[in-house]
């Protein structure tokens, strides 16, 4: 397989072309809006000293890893086209922009190369997170057009980087945090009393590392994760009595969805999607586990 760098720049453009449709309704379901896609045509080199105007700012990165090679994809908030809950996702916005990076890292690179992992957040300034992903020499560079009503802008594609995961640690950000939390420090007029709401804590970025190592051990076992159409139980009479062309008929309707199992237990539910030209599942809702009581005995 060829390596992810700038030689392989026609064969990612000939992927952005043959996807636009899919990439159009990724950016759809993740970003609320009805987006348009057009194809690019051509493929260009990186340069620091020639970065768009418009990367002199806040915007959304998405940032997929392969190997020890990182791809970015990037989007100026200047464009009008990055919703504002982007800046401070809750655990759902969280699990959307998880998501769109697990699309786009499907979409905008040619199929043989799979992402090991996707991430995508917001950064104070979309230069300095570049720069900070340690850009190749000869790193190339894709720009995509993308528009949503009369919005309009560029999704910038660049690769190879040496630090991908340094792109979205973003210093300027946890500053600004820091600066909110000093002025609500200072003191003024006593607020109003009121109601306490429930806190719903977003996931943290560390929290894989705080579990016991057998806990991480055991999250790293693979499991066999399958979808189910339909099922039903049927006599062997009638099973051995297939032929090709015969026709099962199951009492599921078509507008139910498919079931998400893991060692046979249903864990989720979802429709169909396709993602380029692969099969996928968008989840809808999550079974939880049956709750189980046991009698206490007098």
């Amino acid at each position: 397989m060829a390596e992810l760098n700038a030689n392989v720049a026609e064969q990612v453009l000939a992927a952005c072309q043959q996807n636009s449709a899919d990439i159009a309704s990724a950016l759809s379901r993740s970003l609320d809006g009805e987006f348009e896609f057009a194809p690019p045509e051509s493929t260009s080199l990186y340069r620091k000293s020639e970065v768009p105007e418009e990367w002199n700012g806040p915007g959304l990165v998405a940032v997929f890893t392969f190997g020890d090679v990182g791809v970015a994809a990037v989007l100026p908030e200047a464009s009008g086209l990055i919703p504002d809950w982007v800046a401070s996702p809750d655990p759902t916005g969280v699990s959307k922009l998880s998501t769109m990076g697990q699309e786009l890292s499907m979409l905008l690179v040619p199929e043989d190369f799979l992402a090991d992992d996707y991430q995508a957040a917001r950064v104070a300034n979309l230069a300095d997170a570049v720069e900070r992903g340690a850009p190749a020499e000869e790193a190339a560079l894709v720009r995509l057009s993308v528009s949503s009503g009369d919005k309009q802008a560029m999704l910038d594609l660049v690769w190879p980087f040496a630090k991908s995961s340094e792109i979205l640690n973003d210093p300027d950000a946890t500053e600004e945090e820091s600066q909110d939390d000093v002025e609500a420090e200072i003191p003024g007029e006593p607020a109003p009393p009121v109601a306490a709401q429930p806190k719903i804590e977003a996931p943290r970025d560390d929290a894989f590392d705080r579990l016991p190592p057998y806990i991480r051990s055991m999250l790293q076992v693979e499991v066999p994760l399958q979808v189910t159409l339909a099922a039903k139980r049927e006599t062997i009479a009638a099973i051995l009595s297939l032929t090709p062309g015969s026709i099962i008929n199951f009492d599921k309707s078509c507008e139910q969805l498919l079931d998400l199992e893991v060692g046979e237990r249903r864990i989720a539910q979802g429709e169909a999607v396709k993602v380029g030209d692969k099969f996928g599942l968008r989840i809808s809702t999550v079974v939880l586990p049956e709750e189980r009581f046991a009698r206490l005995r007098h």
